[in-house]
């Protein structure tokens, strides 16, 4: 896990007169850390030039001031390779002598062929960083960041949780044993997943079978049906709503489904508990997305946990990843954007706001966004699922079992080892289905109905673990759900506005709601910040 570092006084740096700046005040407003990678706050006084320029020591960071309308800086400092990286005006309030002023960074690379840094009009500098803000340290808003380093540009993460992951979440359900490690949010990997597959072989982890299949699961609690007869039911009401027309609900779609009325209820008890929300509300094309299988594929989980993905590219990034940094508000206009936290503003050339669906509706942006866009995400569906994870005490085999009734399913897997982890992992979904199973009173009511659904299973319900995240501040949803409500794909979700990017699951289409999907969406992000430097 990535730990904030909070910004340390910059040793060895000369007073400088009150008329021109707060040195230790302007780094921290830009929010940057004085550290051996940074200068400081760059301008030019000859006095101050004078006094450094005598006091070189290549173990500091080094602060010179320079108005930006005079002499190169690089003149006072030989030797020393600088970046300019931001330009913001400072100085003490209310008097008239306030100044421009930059960072700069040493020990940089050449910065040559980097894109540029944007200029008023619109166009970028050669030789300069492009200095890129990513709004959330979810799996998105980790992989943009790092594909825009990779690209030689500054990017800055700023994290409300003292955590990276967001809704992947990696825990030890006994504390001290690694072979019980729960996924508390995104679980499987399935086949098609090249992103993640490509992320995990860049970062050296790898992927462990379950055993059991995602996609198969034995139906009980209901009428009497079997996998095989639920199979053949997804495949007719799938083919139904492939042809249905737009707005169609997947309840309008499966009411003329002509079998075994067991296997539709099971299938569509199934379908609504991955979803998050009813059928009357879910549309019919949901059906028919890269999950909708249903025959026995494999599938699989990183080994250790799916948030050594997240952890993996924070440890990359380093200390760009700034936690407990919760953004308040973006500001952005054609020279630029400020992104508002708590601590102060960090400002850049472009910002990615990777943030769940439920947090962007309420997040300010000034100047506003245009109506068209806040409509559509007005319009974007919010899931409500919930997991449990109770201790096993004696040894099980792989199986997975869906409560039709109960709206949730249950599931054993085995993890690196080859053998199957001491737990038992179950997922619930949709407002009423949580609401039945109390969860809003914690994990005891849903332990006891899971305990009855797997009378073969030994578990101590005593140590159930629960997570919900519709209540959760930085989540307010497990998901996105495409609801009859989204208009067709929705493309105000994904589109840029000016100088901001949207990344995160629900801007990845039909790969919505997935691991995979919010890293294909911040690698969409990263090319588009990357494009725009370009040009």
């Amino acid at each position: 896990m990535v730990e904030q570092r909070p910004a340390e006084p910059a040793a060895g740096v000369p007073e400088v007169d009150g008329d021109l700046i707060d040195l230790q005040a302007a780094v921290e407003h830009l929010g940057h850390e004085v550290g051996d990678r940074l200068i400081g706050v760059v301008g030019y006084h000859p006095q101050l030039a004078r006094l450094l320029a005598g006091r070189h020591d290549r173990q500091r960071p080094r602060v010179v001031l320079r108005d930006l309308g005079h002499a190169d800086v690089r003149e006072h400092l030989p030797g020393r390779p600088l970046d300019l990286l931001q330009a913001g005006k400072f100085g003490r309030p209310g008097h008239p002598d306030a100044h421009e002023f930059i960072i700069s960074r040493t020990g940089c690379r050449p910065s040559a062929g980097r894109g540029g840094k944007m200029t008023p009009g619109g166009r970028r500098e050669s030789g300069a960083d492009v200095r890129v803000v990513v709004a959330g340290a979810g799996f998105a808003g980790l992989l943009a960041a790092y594909r825009v380093a990779q690209a030689g540009h500054e990017v800055v993460v700023l994290e409300a949780r003292d955590r990276v992951g967001g809704r992947v979440w990696s825990q030890e359900l006994v504390p001290g044993d690694p072979r019980s490690v729960v996924e508390r949010g995104g679980e499987f990997v399935l086949d098609g997943y090249d992103v993640m597959r490509a992320v995990l072989a860049e970062l050296g982890l790898e992927l462990a079978d379950t055993t059991m299949s995602y996609d198969e699961r034995e139906p009980r609690g209901g009428a009497v049906t079997t996998a095989r007869d639920v199979a053949r039911c997804a495949a007719a009401v799938a083919g139904a709503a492939a042809s249905a027309p737009p707005g169609a609900s997947l309840a309008e779609v499966a009411a003329r489904w002509p079998g075994s009325a067991a296997a539709l209820a099971a299938f569509v008890s199934r379908v609504v508990v991955t979803h998050g929300v009813d059928a009357e509300v879910l549309a019919a094309a949901a059906v028919t997305d890269v999950t909708g299988g249903f025959a026995r594929r494999p599938s699989w989980r990183v080994a250790g946990g799916n948030q050594r993905v997240a952890t993996g590219l924070a440890g990359r990034l380093g200390s760009p990843v700034r936690l407990r940094s919760p953004v308040r508000a973006i500001e952005h206009d054609h020279e630029g954007v400020r992104v508002r936290t708590a601590g102060g503003a960090v400002t850049g050339d472009a910002v990615i706001v990777a943030v769940p669906m439920a947090v962007l509706r309420a997040l300010p942006f000034s100047p506003p966004l245009p109506e068209a866009r806040r409509e559509a995400w007005r319009r974007a569906g919010l899931a409500h699922n919930a997991k449990l994870h109770l201790p096993l005490t004696r040894p099980a085999a792989a199986s997975a079992v869906q409560s039709v009734p109960g709206r949730f399913w249950t599931w054993t897997a085995t993890d690196a080892s080859g053998q199957v982890q001491p737990v038992l992992h179950a997922f619930g979904g949709t407002e009423p289905g949580l609401a039945a199973l109390g969860v809003a009173d914690g994990p005891a009511g849903w332990a006891s109905r899971v305990a009855a659904l797997r009378p073969e299973l030994s578990l101590d319900p005593d140590r159930a673990l629960l997570t919900t995240w519709n209540d959760d501040p930085w989540a307010g949803e497990s998901y996105s759900a495409h609801t009859v409500e989204v208009a067709g794909g929705d493309e105000l979700i994904v589109a840029p506005e000016g100088r901001v990017h949207f990344a995160g699951e629900h801007t990845a289409g039909a790969w919505a709601g997935l691991m995979e999907g919010a890293l294909r969406s911040g690698a969409r992000a990263a090319d588009e910040v990357l494009a725009a430097a370009r040009r």
